[in-house]
């Protein structure tokens, strides 16, 4: 199913001029289209006509495309999915143009499903998308409450990744006039958080892709590890130095990174975001159709491949 979708993708743009070629550059990293997956699979399950499923896949895949171009250019990643990553290859201002294109695009394809409420609805997620991406950098400032970090984070990953996972599945049933609940919107927004809590331990663990391990850190950018530590008013001084300019960073970062290893390693910080993205995914699968819930955990088994995840995996599936 995710072939066909790429492939759905890739014809979407046969013009041979320069936005089209960088991307179907950008589209050649791969990746595993799941919003388009569930799409149609959340389609099927409904009786949703082919062509509109198909439509609906296309836009909902364009638009996580479009913020993975913009991503990588605020985050200041080098490659994609193990290759260069657009910004990197074509230049910052062109990756912004391609993923501008992308957006519109992407609007235009809704818009042949003439349907009001889905276009406002996409909209809709698309704002939360970019207050996602705003709070992920504010939360970056030295001067920010340490306190509130990691409520911040919580509402910065439900707008970010959450908001994008409810999409195709909202979509459908916008289109097929299906009643849409708290619960099941709730759960989406759950999977989202703990993909990303659980997305945010490999960064930790040193398990992303070749090249970038530990970037977060790396970086000193707030996750999942970072925000949890402020929950405890003992880490202050820690979080301070973490999050400081990087003039005034400690002149001995291998020691910075000790203290912070030991303190997350003291304070059982991995095991108790283990323990809240395990309860989130328990929910999602309570809320959540029985074939919905074989692709996304499919899915965690093989972008979130640690042994905290597979153990999980294996006992809902």
């Amino acid at each position: 199913m995710g072939s066909m979708v790429h492939a759905w993708l890739l014809d979407e743009f046969k013009n041979q001029d320069a936005l089209d070629t960088m991307t179907l550059y950008h589209l050649g990293t791969g990746g595993k289209c799941l919003r388009g997956q569930l799409a149609l699979a959340e389609a099927q399950a409904h009786g949703l006509d082919p062509t509109c499923a198909k439509h609906w896949a296309v836009a909902c895949e364009l638009l996580h495309n479009a913020t993975l171009i913009h991503d990588d250019i605020q985050d200041n990643d080098p490659l994609r999915r193990g290759q260069t990553s657009l910004w990197k290859k074509f230049g910052i201002p062109q990756a912004i143009n391609v993923g501008d294109y992308l957006i519109f695009r992407s609007f235009q394809i809704v818009a042949r499903l003439n349907e009001p409420k889905l276009i406002v609805h996409f909209a809709q997620t698309s704002e939360l998308l970019v207050r996602g991406q705003c709070d992920e950098l504010l939360a970056n400032q030295p001067d920010l409450q340490k306190s509130s970090l990691w409520e911040n984070y919580l509402s910065m990953v439900t707008n970010k990744t959450g908001a994008l996972f409810q999409l195709p599945i909202h979509g459908v049933h916008i289109l097929k006039n299906i009643a849409w609940t708290p619960d099941v919107e709730k759960a989406w927004l759950e999977f989202g958080v703990a993909y990303q809590i659980f997305d945010d331990l490999r960064d930790y663990l040193g398990l992303k892709q070749q090249g970038q391990k530990q970037k977060d850190f790396a970086e000193r950018r707030v996750n999942a590890v970072v925000a949890y530590l402020s929950l405890n008013p003992k880490n202050q001084g820690l979080l301070d130095e973490y999050l400081a300019p990087k003039s005034k960073i400690h002149a001995n970062p291998k020691n910075f990174l000790s203290l912070f290893q030991t303190t997350v390693e003291e304070q059982r910080v991995l095991h108790c975001l283990q323990e809240l993205a395990s309860h989130r995914l328990k929910y999602f699968c309570e809320q959540t159709h029985p074939e919905t819930q074989k692709i996304m955990m499919k899915f965690l088994l093989t972008a979130l491949p640690i042994d905290e995840v597979r153990n999980h995996v294996v006992v809902q599936v």
